[in-house]
Order: C-alpha cells, then sequence, then structure tokens
C-alpha cells in the first residue's frame, strides 16, 4: 500500500492576509492566483484507501464557481437571499456548496439534517429562508415533513423551494472524467463589495434548550474566526500539519471551522474520507466510527486529528490504535468533556492531547495548536485564550469564574448579551490553573437548574423558599444533579439544632419541617418531588456556608456536604440500611407483620397508615413509594442478627410491592419468605382468578349476562355525517391516531375527546403536543367536529357537569375506550378504578337516547384491550399452528399474569355481560408507524437499542416479529368500529404478516452507525447479548444512576432473561420459523383481516421502518447518554 504523497513545499506558499482587507471571496480568488497547486482536500481515490488524491486551491475556487453558476445562473434575483442547506452529502462536496452559495451572493444556513421538521420550520422562518439545498434523502423525508408543518402552522403561506444539490461531476468533474484540464467560466462578480456587517452564513446551536437558535455569521466575525488559533497558529507549527477532520459534521460550527476556513486561511489540506459520490449519488456518506476512522487515519498519513472524544474513550483501550495516536503529531478534541481517567491514561501513554473550546456564538477561541517545547502533556485539560480575545473572568464567590467574551477591534463574538458591556456570557465556569498563569478548566454552569440522570430539570429556588418559610429552617439548598431524585439540605436555626448521629431527633425535626416541604412539593413537577428520607439535616459543627451578605453559597455547601449527600443516595436508593430503624416483629405471622409493615409505611407516607385492605396505588404510592418501601423490608431483613433471614432478604424481588399491593398481601408475602416458602416462585393461579372473577361479578350488577340477547351487533348505515363518537385516552399515542382518523372521516359529525384532567397545560395544548410529538397534522384539531372535554370516568356522569353529560348521552353513536393505566408492575387492584370507570362508560352505552332512534341500533362500544388478557394462554412450542383463538376463553384463568392484563380480561367480559354491540381488541405490541416512526423510548424494544449501543452489540433472535405500527392498529380498530358486518366480541390486532427478528435488526445496526456515530454494532445471539447484560448488572456500579441511564436494560434484567431463555428454546427446537420470537405467544388474526382492510392490505415491516425508528429515537435523544 502506498500512502498519499504532500510534497508541497510550503515554504514558498503565499499566506493570504487576514487583517480584514480580504474578505472570504476574495481569499478564494488569492489562492487560486497565487496557491493554485497547493492540496486544499484530500482523499482516497479507491476504496481500499491504497491511493489518494488532492483538490487543489484552484481547483477548490472552481468547483464554488461552478457551485455559483449551478445555483443562480447569470446572478439573476436578489442579492442576499438566505439558502438553507440540509443535505448528507460528502463534506467535500458541502463545504464547495457553502462556499458556493456565498461567491453567488446567497447567505448559506447549513442544518443538521437530524433537526425535527418543527425546528428546521422554526429556523427557515426567523431568517426568512425560501430556500433549501437538500439531497433526495433528506427531500424525500425531512424536507416532505417541514412543508406539513409550514402548511399546519400559521405561516401555511410560505413558500418554499428545494432544489437538488449539485452532483459531484459537475462540481469536480476531473474526479469523474479524470479530465485535469475541466475549466470553467468565471462567476459574475457581484454588484458591490459585501459591508462587513452583512451576514455571510447563519450557525445554528445545538437547540439543547428548545429550538436550535440561528447565529448570523458576518463577513467581520467570519474573518475574526480566522484569526484565531485553529487557523492562524498552524503555519507557525514546526511541522507540515495534514488535518484528519473527516469525522465532523460539515454543518456544525467546528466542521465549518476547520474543513472550509483551516484550508482557506492557515493552507494546510484537510483529510476527507472517501466521497462516496465517486459510486453513486445516492449512496450516503461515510459514518465514522472508532474502527474506520483510525485505520483512515493510518492509511492517510495525517499527522494531526480533531474529533469528538467518545472516539478517544473507545481508543484508549486498545494499545495499536494508542500506537497509531502517539504517532500523530497532536490529537484535538473538542464537542464535550473527556474523562479525565481516558485523558491521564492517553496522556502518560505518550499521546498529545489539547482541548479545543469554543461555541457559535463565538467560534474555538482556544490555543490548539501545541507549543512542543513549553507546553506539558500532562496539562492536556487546560486551556489557553489567546490575547487577541478580550476576556472577562466573573467571580462566582467559590474559587471559579464565569467567561465573558468581550466585543473589541481584534475580536467580535456573533452574539451580545452583556447589559453592562458589549460582548458575550458564556454561562461556562472555569477554575484557574493553580500555579500556571494564563491556564483555566471548564469546571460547570453558571445556571441553578438540577439536572436530573432523567434529563428532566428541577428548579430550586421556590421549593427552596417554600421550605425557608418554615420557621425552624435557616438554610436549605436542593440537589440531584445527575440522579434520579431530587434531595433537600436543611440546616436548623438555633434552638432547633439536633444530633444528626441520633435518628430519633433526625425524624423529629424532618417532622416539624414536613408540612413545609409538603407545600413545596405541591406546585412542583412529579420529578422533582422531595420524599422525608431525602431531608438531609446539617451538623451544627458543619454550617452551611455563606456569602458576606449572607446568602447561603449553594456550590460550596454541596461541596462541603458531598460525602453525605452520596451517603444519602447510597442508603436510600441501595438500601444499605434503609428501614434498621424499625425493630423487627416479635414474630413472623400476619398479625405480628402488619403492624410492622405499617410503621414502615408511616417513614415514606407523611406519616399516615394505609388501609390494610386498599391497593397501596389508590392510597397515592407511586413507583418510588413502592422503592423505598421494599428498600426498607429488606434493609431490615438484610441487618437481622438470624443469618437465615439476611438471606431471605434476597428473594425479595424489584417488583415485591407491586405484586402484593395491600399491607394484607404484603404480610403474607413477607411471612412466606421468612419460613422459606415459594413465596413468588410460582403465581397462585386460583386467587387471581378468584379475584378477577370477583370483580367481574361486582361490576357486572344490574347487567343482562352473556346469555341475555345482545342488540344487534350489525352497524346499521348512517346517513352522511351524523355519527357522534365519544374517545377517551385520546392525548395519547394510540389515541392521537384514533382522534387524527376520526376527525378525517365525513361520515363523522363529532367527535368528543375525553382526557383526565392535566397539570398546567390546557388539554388544548397537550394534545397539540401528542399530535406533534407523532408528525401528525395539528392543523386538523381546529376542525368544528372537534369537542376537547375533561372529566374523570370513575366518578359520576363521568364527572362533567349535567348538561355537558346529556349532550352526549343523547347523540353518541360510538363509544371508542382508549384510556388505561399502563404499569406492567401493578396486580389487578390497582387497576379497578379504571375498571369502575368502564363501566361507567358502558352505563352510558346502555342510556343513550341515540340508541333508542329508530333505525340507528345501539351505541356500538369499541375496547382497546390487550394481548395482556391472554397472557397465561399456552401452547407446545413445536405446534406451529396452534395460536390465541379471537374469542374470549373457557375462563378467565387466560389471563392470569400481572394487573395490567388481568383488568383487560375483566372489562373485556363486563363488556359482553353489557348486551351492547361491542368488539374489544387485543391489541399487540405497536411498534413507531407514520410519519415519524415515532414509538415510545420507555418500551422495552427501544430499551435494549439503546442498551445495546452502550454494551456493543445487538441481540439476535430466532423468529417473528408481529408488531404493528401505531397508525395501522388505530385505521384497523376505525374499520371496526364504522363496519357494516357484525362485530366479532374479540380481535386480535397484531401484524397478520410476521418479519424476522434478523430482517429488522440489521438495518437497525446500519442506521445506528449513521445517527450516533459509532461503529456498526455486530449482532450476536440473544443468549450472549444477555450473558453480557448479567456480566454489567453485577458490576460494582450497576446500580448507579448513570450506569442504569446509560444500559436502560438493567432494570429490566429479569424480563430481558426470559427473552434470552426464550430464544434458547427456540433455537434448540425444529420448525420454529413461523412462531414469535423471543417467547411472545402468536395470535390468529383471521376475524380481524375479514372485518379490517387494513389488516387484509397490511404490508410486513422492512428496513425502511426500521430506519425511521432509529431516526425517531435519535430525534429525541435516546441515545444522548449511551
Amino acid at each position: 500500500m502506498t500512502g498519499p504523497s504532500y510534497s508541497s513545499n510550503h515554504a514558498s506558499l503565499h499566506y493570504p492576509p487576514n487583517d480584514g482587507s480580504l474578505n472570504h471571496p476574495e481569499v478564494l480568488e488569492f489562492n487560486a492566483k497565487h496557491n493554485p497547486d497547493a492540496p486544499f482536500f484530500i482523499f482516497a481515490r479507491d476504496v481500499e484507501g491504497n491511493e489518494f488524491a488532492t483538490i487543489t486551491h484552484r481547483e477548490f475556487r472552481d468547483g464554488c464557481h461552478r457551485v455559483a453558476h449551478a445555483l443562480r445562473p447569470g446572478r439573476e434575483g436578489p442579492e442576499g437571499q438566505v439558502f438553507s442547506i440540509i443535505a448528507n452529502s460528502d463534506s467535500i462536496l458541502y463545504q464547495t456548496y457553502v462556499m458556493g452559495m456565498i461567491l453567488a451572493g446567497f447567505v448559506p444556513y447549513p442544518m443538521s439534517p437530524r433537526n425535527s421538521a418543527r425546528a428546521v420550520v422554526s429556523m427557515m422562518t426567523k431568517v426568512s429562508s425560501h430556500h433549501i439545498l437538500a439531497t433526495p434523502d433528506v427531500a424525500s423525508t425531512l424536507i416532505r415533513d417541514v412543508k406539513r408543518e409550514l402548511e399546519a402552522s400559521s405561516t401555511s403561506n410560505y413558500p418554499i423551494h428545494v432544489v437538488n444539490t449539485p452532483r459531484l461531476d459537475l462540481v469536480y468533474p476531473q474526479l469523474v472524467a479524470k479530465d485535469a484540464s475541466a475549466s470553467v467560466e468565471d462567476y459574475p462578480s457581484a454588484p458591490h463589495r459585501p459591508a462587513p456587517s452583512d451576514v455571510m452564513l447563519y450557525l445554528h446551536s445545538s437547540g439543547s434548550t428548545g429550538h436550535p437558535k440561528s447565529i448570523p455569521q458576518t463577513y467581520q466575525t467570519s474573518l475574526d474566526w480566522a484569526r484565531l488559533p485553529f487557523a492562524h497558529d498552524m503555519p507557525n507549527y514546526p511541522t507540515y500539519l495534514r488535518i484528519g477532520a473527516m469525522s465532523l459534521p460539515p454543518f456544525h460550527t467546528l466542521g465549518l471551522s476547520i474543513q472550509l476556513y483551516t484550508p482557506m486561511f492557515a493552507l494546510r489540506p484537510v483529510v476527507h474520507f472517501r466521497p462516496s459520490a465517486l459510486d453513486s449519488t445516492a449512496t450516503l456518506p461515510v459514518a465514522p466510527n472508532a474502527e474506520n476512522l483510525i485505520e483512515y487515519i493510518k492509511k492517510s498519513k495525517v499527522n494531526m486529528i480533531i474529533v469528538v472524544p467518545s472516539f478517544l474513550e473507545q481508543w484508549s483501550n486498545e494499545p495499536k490504535q494508542i500506537e497509531i495516536l502517539k504517532g500523530l503529531e497532536f490529537v484535538v478534541y473538542s464537542g464535550g468533556p473527556l474523562s479525565i481517567k481516558c485523558g491521564d491514561a492517553l496522556a502518560a501513554q505518550g499521546v498529545r492531547i489539547v482541548p479545543l473550546y469554543g461555541g457559535t456564538e463565538f467560534g474555538g477561541v482556544s490555543c490548539c495548536v501545541p507549543n512542543p517545547r513549553t507546553d506539558a502533556r500532562e496539562d492536556w485539560v487546560w486551556i489557553r485564550i489567546p490575547e487577541i480575545v478580550k476576556t472577562r473572568w466573573v467571580p462566582q464567590g467559590d474559587d471559579t469564574y464565569e467567561l465573558q467574551i468581550l466585543t473589541s477591534e481584534s475580536f467580535r463574538p456573533s452574539v451580545e448579551n452583556i447589559p453592562d458591556v458589549r460582548g458575550y456570557a458564556t454561562s461556562d465556569v472555569f477554575e484557574k490553573h493553580p500555579t500556571k498563569e494564563g491556564l483555566w478548566r471548564i469546571v460547570g454552569r453558571a445556571d441553578d437548574v438540577i439536572i436530573l440522570s432523567t434529563g428532566e430539570k428541577t428548579v430550586p429556588v421556590p421549593m427552596e423558599g417554600a421550605i425557608l418559610a418554615q420557621p425552624a429552617v435557616a438554610g436549605v439548598v436542593l440537589f440531584g444533579r445527575e440522579r434520579t431524585q431530587v434531595g433537600a439540605l436543611v440546616e436548623p436555626r438555633q434552638g432547633y439544632k439536633v444530633d444528626v448521629n441520633d435518628p430519633a431527633q433526625i425524624a423529629k425535626f424532618r417532622n416539624l419541617i414536613w408540612p413545609a416541604v409538603e407545600e413545596a412539593n405541591k406546585d412542583a413537577p412529579t420529578f422533582s418531588r422531595i420524599f422525608k428520607e431525602m431531608v438531609l439535616v446539617t451538623s451544627p459543627d458543619k454550617p452551611m456556608l455563606r456569602a458576606a451578605k449572607g446568602t447561603v453559597n449553594k456550590k460550596a455547601t454541596i461541596k462541603l456536604y458531598q460525602s453525605e449527600i452520596d451517603q444519602l443516595y447510597d442508603t436510600v436508593l441501595a438500601s444499605a440500611s434503609a428501614g434498621t430503624d424499625v425493630p423487627l416483629p416479635e414474630s413472623w405471622t400476619p398479625d405480628a407483620v402488619e403492624p410492622w409493615l405499617q410503621t414502615h409505611i408511616t417513614h415514606i407516607n407523611n406519616d399516615k397508615k394505609a388501609d390494610p385492605g386498599v391497593d397501596f396505588f389508590a392510597q397515592g404510592f407511586d413507583s418510588l413509594s413502592a422503592t423505598f418501601l421494599r428498600n426498607r423490608i429488606v434493609g431490615s431483613l438484610k441487618h437481622a442478627d438470624d443469618p437465615e433471614l439476611r438471606e431471605r432478604s434476597e428473594k425479595i424481588s424489584q417488583n415485591f410491592i407491586f405484586a402484593y399491593p395491600t399491607v394484607h398481601q404484603l404480610a403474607r408475602a413477607v411471612c412466606a419468605i421468612v419460613k422459606g416458602e415459594s413465596g413468588e416462585a410460582a403465581i397462585d393461579v386460583a386467587r387471581h382468578v378468584e379475584a378477577m372473577e370477583a370483580m367481574i361479578k361486582k361490576y357486572s350488577v344490574g347487567l343482562p349476562g352473556a346469555g341475555a340477547k345482545a342488540a344487534p351487533n350489525g352497524h346499521v348505515a348512517m346517513p352522511k355525517g351524523a355519527s357522534v363518537v365519544l374517545l377517551t385516552g385520546s392525548t395519547g399515542a394510540l389515541g392521537s391516531e384514533l382522534l387524527a382518523g376520526l376527525l378525517a372521516r365525513d361520515d363523522v359529525q363529532t367527535v368528543y375527546a375525553f382526557n383526565r384532567p392535566g397539570k398546567g397545560q390546557s388539554l388544548l395544548e397537550r394534545q397539540s403536543a401528542a399530535f406533534e410529538s407523532r408528525g401528525l397534522d395539528s392543523k386538523i384539531l381546529k376542525s368544528d367536529k372537534l369537542v376537547l372535554i375533561e372529566g374523570d370516568a370513575e366518578q359520576e356522569n363521568l364527572g362533567l357537569p349535567d348538561d355537558i353529560y346529556e349532550k352526549i348521552r343523547s347523540s353518541v353513536t360510538h363509544i371508542i375506550h382508549n384510556a388505561w393505566r399502563v404499569n406492567f408492575n401493578l396486580a389487578l387492584s390497582s387497576f379497578e378504578p379504571q375498571v369502575h370507570g368502564s363501566r361507567n362508560l358502558i352505563d352510558l352505552a346502555r342510556t343513550a337516547q341515540s340508541g333508542q332512534v329508530p333505525g340507528r341500533g345501539s351505541v356500538r362500544f369499541m375496547f382497546a384491550s390487550s394481548i395482556a388478557s391472554a397472557q397465561n394462554w399456552s401452547r407446545d412450542l413445536h405446534d406451529a399452528v396452534s395460536r390465541v383463538p379471537e374469542d374470549l376463553g373457557p375462563n378467565v384463568e387466560w389471563a392470569v399474569g400481572n394487573g395490567y392484563g388481568e383488568g383487560k380480561e375483566v372489562t373485556q367480559r363486563i363488556l359482553v355481560q353489557s348486551g351492547l354491540p361491542s368488539t374489544s381488541f387485543r391489541i399487540g405490541q405497536m411498534s413507531g408507524g407514520l410519519p415519524r416512526g415515532a414509538w415510545s423510548t420507555t418500551e422495552w424494544f427501544p430499551i435494549i437499542v439503546k442498551s445495546s449501543v452502550s454494551m456493543g452489540m445487538l441481540p439476535d433472535a430466532k423468529g417473528l416479529t408481529t408488531w404493528l405500527p401505531m397508525d395501522a392498529a388505530a385505521r384497523a380498530m376505525l374499520d371496526v368500529t364504522f363496519s357494516a358486518n357484525e362485530l366479532p366480541k374479540i380481535l386480535n390486532l397484531v401484524h397478520p404478516r410476521g418479519t424476522p427478528w434478523s430482517k429488522l435488526i440489521e438495518p437497525i445496526s446500519e442506521a445506528l452507525a449513521r445517527v450516533n456515530q459509532g461503529k456498526k454494532l455486530p449482532l450476536v445471539p440473544f443468549a450472549d447479548w444477555f450473558a453480557e447484560l448479567e456480566r454489567l448488572s453485577q458490576a460494582p456500579n450497576a446500580g448507579d444512576e448513570a450506569e442504569i441511564q446509560r444500559v436502560p436494560a438493567l432494570k429490566l434484567l429479569d424480563f430481558m432473561r426470559g427473552l434470552a431463555r426464550a430464544d434458547i428454546a427456540m433455537r434448540e427446537a425444529q420448525d420454529t420459523d413461523e412462531l414469535e420470537a423471543v417467547g411472545f405467544q402468536p395470535f390468529a388474526t383471521a376475524k380481524a383481516q375479514e372485518v379490517s382492510e387494513t389488516m387484509r392490505t397490511l404490508e410486513p415491516l422492512t428496513a425502511r421502518d426500521a430506519l425511521r425508528w432509529v431516526e425517531y429515537w435519535d430525534s429525541v435523544g435516546m441515545f444522548a447518554s449511551a
């Protein structure tokens, strides 16, 4: 293999002036004249990387002129139009497009193709951009959605013109035809020279706090950037630098700076991947990953690279790759922090690492070209800002400083936001190097918001103020950054001081201030709520640190109490000693255990006992409450003197409280475990059957019964527009799809969209947000057909005013009951409110006046049930024709299992007893459908995908997936709702044409390589994947919130174990090609296909569906912490 030749004599280069005398188009011409043969871009000509080619400054200039001709022939039309670029193009072409647009008098706006359509519309309209340069893949997806978004918004008359990106053979014909003498006609000059204050291009921020912000870059600020170290210092480096920037996105500020400005002003070539356009215009650019990037670095003989930190993290564990990095002059990282452990390890092994600090608002301002004689390798984490950039370091009161970049004659930030002087406050906080003047290290942000590990944000000031109102409190600081739960550090006033080593005094003080904490919780979002066990009391000999004016220095105080805070999380969340403050019961009988449990419950339930026969979750418990109670039980047993009790504590599963959700049930279960009985090994089928039958009996009182003569089940033809539909749960995912479908139908006159009251947002706002998140047309919500109502189905008259209830009762013709609590951990008793609400809706249908109108028939009742209502149905694995039939089982035993499915089964059977024409839809696993592929990131399969990115492998499985796209599920339900056929009592809604698991997991691996900037994940058998997950679960940090955020499948270990075991059985069995993958039951769909055209004609899932899912998950940040 022969690498590229870099024979340019850089001693003879003529550098363009950077004093402002030449702007960027003029520098383009300067270099073409004075440095025509100097390399601008370098890339591999062949796929193997054995032969390299260059694009010279003259060729780059000619390419820019060709782009200008293509986009604006003859310089026709007005100057200064903003031209958005949304393209998956090779970087070489992309930067040529940017410079060609500037040459043509346009204002280019490079945009990430990963932005949402809504974000693109926001950015375009704010800068009055009506033109988009797009590659075909983007034009067929994102641009289509942009047009829909514009049509649905107040800017529906906003015209946009989409132009395809010029082909490689047009821009650089010599690369295709090997015609080195390809000529070009000079593009017409601008009618006047742009003023320094004119906008040359726009760049956008990352959008981490909302839609990305459009940042104008003027000709002046762009020239200022050319004087920054990344361009200015490169020619001064003793070795001629060949810059590896092939991994940088060309639309990003960093990518534009390195790939375009550096070769223009520093005259150092930038090395890129081989352009995919050499093969086909439809081929996407090479997606950088750790493997192909390090290999290309070696082959291309670059001697300096710039990468994001994640690549260094991956390379740091590979000796061969470290050797390659050691051979480089230096390695620049930017775009995020590099872990101290990784950086120190690389530096210690001889790799010279340099950080580049910057932002879209001010450019890459730190020195990133090291001085080999003076810069110590171990100072890799520290930055230096050159004198050209005027700075102001604002003290934060704890030896840290916020960086502010001031406007000066030598350098101007693109955005100014400081009230007392011109300049930009970065909100980035730094600390000084202890001994070396001028070195700074970033340590955080100046804002006060607590960002939880879930990504949710808690604003502490109002909550702290509520707690401070308690007379016994002298100071309070909330904490919880990068944790899942907020806590409060509270300082007692004089006269209320406590001994922090005395649990009784701590408990007394917590009880004293608890009403104030509850007041703080009252208006806080659920994720910000403070639990009593998360109140940490300060020690009298370690008071909170305060500024001179008496205010608490929060950061310093949290730092002072960091070890206590860490210990608190360990105690509460890891059950190290939770519950040990309550003595064990004298005997292990239900009568003795119940009071013991009640004592624990009071500690986490505002000192209130629970009603022993009522479900915890009907009394205000939530998942965190259940976690705390389980931890207390486990902690008590774990610290018992009896070794057998300590051993028994390990038998209590994570869903223990969910499985036994009343004091009575929990006491019996604890006793069984303590006595060594199989308290959780097998489900008590008889007990579950008894509970379901009792609930069916309770809520069937007054109904005619299954044996009574039912109302006609056929659908009597309605006059056009005469159907009136009551839809429950319209703000959910499936509910939104159903609502959109109903509003689009000509035979629907009115849709009552019924939902529970929300907090903080109106129902219209919630419904609009639900539509937008799924890519549905929110403009349809303005329809006169739609009536949004809030109520509570559990209450009399659905919690509605009498006049509204009567209006619905007098007109409704169809009820689609879709609302239901989703929690697979809860027992049946937790779903009794949903069953009660269903009965109230049945009563509405049975008494509806429209059902008494001659010729109309009874109100039709459609119930969104679940395949979980047949979760206990069994089959012989070797019997490939055995499927769950589309009818009720002979008894409720089919449904035994979690309370979710049991509650659905109960409701199905009550509905059958009602005598109404009805269908219950056993809905299977729904996948993301059109238009966006929206699939909730909290479901089991997205959790597998996210975890796989962190684990470095994806699980393959034998068998089929019958996942039903959500839009198809909604269409199928509406097919049945308005069908003229007699309604089956039960229909199974799963995909009638399954797709092999491998046919979906393979394209997911391909898509992840593109959107996540990672390597293509290998496919391994599910059992091997689970073995790696189980290994991670045994690591010391397995319970850390950061690790669970990175590998969320750790939370579903038992579930994943079941999938792995099922796949092993599938692989060992014969003739399983028609069976469901990973142990899911097969369901018959013949009846559903007979009634629903959607089900009859539905195409199998394909790689295109998989790509949509990954793009959606990426757009909502699912891979951010992977």
